[in-house]
C-alpha cells in the first residue's frame, strides 16, 4: 500500500550551522503535517531536520509580531565573512529577545 504524500510548505529561508562540523549552510523553514522544521543539508554530513515548533498555528502567530531589532550596544567582532561565520555580536548583528510566557 502506498503511503500518502506528505505536504511540505516552505515558510522562509535562512542560514544555519551543520550540527556536526558547524559549517554555515543554507536552510529552509518548512511546515510539515502541522509542525515547523528547519531543514538543512551539509555536503559532508547529510540532511538534518530540526523541529522548531510542534504547533504551526502557534509558530505563525508568534512570528506575526514584528520584532523591534536593535544593534548590540557593544560589538565584539568586526564583520569578515558574514553570518553565521562571524559568530557573536558584530557590527551588523541585530537582536531583540522575546520569550513566550
Amino acid at each position: 500500500m502506498k503511503s500518502p504524500a506528505i505536504e511540505k510548505l516552505k515558510l522562509s529561508e535562512t542560514s544555519s550551522l551543520c550540527a556536526v562540523c558547524k559549517m554555515g549552510i543554507p536552510a529552509e523553514i518548512v511546515e510539515i503535517d502541522g509542525r515547523v522544521f528547519m531543514q538543512k543539508s551539509c555536503s559532508e554530513h547529510g540532511d538534518q531536520d530540526v523541529l522548531i515548533a510542534s504547533d504551526a498555528g502557534w509558530y505563525r502567530e508568534v512570528m506575526s509580531y514584528p520584532a523591534a531589532l536593535a544593534a548590540p550596544s557593544r560589538a565584539k567582532n568586526e564583520v569578515d565573512r558574514g553570518c553565521p561565520y562571524d559568530c557573536g555580536a558584530c557590527t551588523s548583528h541585530q537582536q531583540k529577545v522575546y520569550l513566550p510566557v
